[in-house]
């Protein structure tokens, strides 16, 4: 977690050490109550955010639609974290990164720690674009995963069944995919057990 301000027609910059090859997913609010765009720069990657989505409920803090988020699968390297105000005015800012080096391929599972307020992130190797994604917890859990070859999002809660998550891919995604298996409450956690079939 990094707390700061942007200055009024400003940029403020954060340095990111990436160690190894890692599933990141950034977050960031206004303090303010002000519009913050986000850029992540370095080692081959240029991706940028303005209004990210409410949809992922897994930082320290409860982000809303205008706030940005930005997920990728990061070799290991050196970035920049830009962070901007989209009318230029002077704002406070929290950002957190989550980070989660696990690779689970096709007919493989992990066994990860969700904490509350604290998710698991692992990198979802998928082949073809059919295969399905699934946790399974004795929480509610819930999965959300972004692809850096289209910047698409995925989400599931209960089509697992038993409050699990399941997300099954349509067959235009493929690749290396950042996922995140969080609770659905916040304040619960535990063991959740990650697959891709």
């Amino acid at each position: 977690m990094r707390e700061g301000f942007v200055e009024a027609g400003g940029t403020t910059e954060i340095e990111l050490e990436v160690a190894d090859r890692s599933a990141v997913v950034l977050g960031a609010v206004s303090t303010d109550d002000e519009d913050l765009t986000m850029r992540l720069v370095g080692d081959g990657a240029e991706l940028e955010n303005d209004d990210g989505s409410s949809e992922l409920d897994a930082f320290a803090f409860e982000m809303g639609s205008r706030d940005p988020l930005i997920g990728a699968v990061l070799e290991p390297g050196s970035y920049r974290i830009q962070l901007g105000e989209y009318s230029g005015d002077r704002t406070g800012f929290q950002l957190q990164v989550l980070t989660g080096s696990t690779v689970v391929g096709v007919g493989e599972s992990a066994s990860l720690e969700v904490a509350p307020g604290a998710p698991a992130l692992f990198i979802a190797r998928v082949t073809t674009g059919q295969e399905s994604i699934r946790a399974e917890a004795e929480f509610d859990s819930v999965l959300w995963g972004r692809s850096s070859a289209d910047d698409s999002s995925l989400m599931d809660d209960d089509s697992g069944g038993d409050s699990n998550p399941l997300i099954t891919l349509n067959g235009t995604v493929d690749g290396d995919l950042v996922m995140v298996a969080a609770a659905y409450d916040r304040d619960e956690g535990g063991m959740v057990l990650v697959s891709v079939e």
